[in-house]
């Protein structure tokens, strides 16, 4: 349905259709999350992006590294430096409450890096 949706340039409406099948108990999984985050940064609809994040963490979803750091480049790429710098944030504050030292709960180096140069690149 949200192939459907993207495809045929209708990515305005999956906010909306989310929060209904959030009220009806529906699940789902990662993959689908980075499709839809993938398409709303194809669509240059940065705002929702930040949205279905949270939708992800609402419905119990967690911040998945290998998710977010395609997101990370992809941002980063279409200068929304501010945007991904807020969804790095959110992986650190997430990767904060586990004391196991795990650092597979954050992007990976290609992500982290191109973040780190496009933030070098914006103080000059």
């Amino acid at each position: 349905m949200f192939r459907t949706l993207c495809s045929i340039g209708f990515v305005e409406e999956i906010p909306n259709l989310l929060v209904l099948m959030k009220e009806d108990g529906a699940v789902f999984g990662s993959e689908t999350f980075k499709f839809l985050l993938n398409e709303f940064i194809r669509f240059d609809r940065f705002d929702s992006t930040l949205e279905i994040l949270d939708h992800m963490e609402e419905l119990g979803t967690n911040l998945n590294p290998s998710v977010c750091g395609t997101v990370l480049v992809a941002l980063v790429r279409k200068n929304q430096v501010g945007l991904a710098l807020s969804i790095f944030l959110k992986l650190l504050e997430a990767s904060n409450g586990i004391d196991n030292g795990d650092s597979s709960l954050l992007p990976g180096s290609i992500a982290f890096n191109e973040l780190l140069v496009a933030l070098r690149k914006a103080i000059r």
